[in-house]
């Protein structure tokens, strides 16, 4: 296997080590205010690992737009709900809007040319 874009790919690792460490925390250190803060936080780790393969492989494929447009997404809906979740910060719109820059993401891979990942 090749890595045609090793930022991309360092991305994606470097998001999967700070996922598992807030999985870690989470299942070990941190004691949630009630379920719900815990099912934010859950929710938050969850799309945080969905994702990272698919940012992973970007970064193999060299789709740089795609990545670098899903990476922001994941940073912007999943932070603040693992924040959220442990009670220092609210998320507001950001939440939201990270949801739709992975939606956004998702949509632009399927609908992708064979040559726009060499030409990206």
């Amino acid at each position: 296997m090749q890595i045609k874009n090793r930022i991309i790919f360092r991305i994606g690792a470097t998001l999967g080590v700070l996922a598992i460490i807030a999985g870690s925390i989470g299942s070990h250190g941190i004691k949630f205010a009630d379920e719900k803060a815990q099912k934010l936080y859950e929710t938050g780790l969850l799309y945080l690992l969905i994702h990272l393969p698919v940012i992973l492989i970007c970064g193999v494929l060299d789709l740089k737009k795609q990545a670098y447009l899903m990476t922001a997404g994941v940073l912007m809906f999943s932070i603040p709900l693992l924040a959220k979740g442990i009670g220092v910060f609210d998320g507001g719109i950001i939440v939201p809007t990270g949801g739709m820059l992975m939606i956004v993401s998702w949509i632009w891979l399927i609908f992708i040319e064979k040559s726009e990942s060499n030409d990206n």
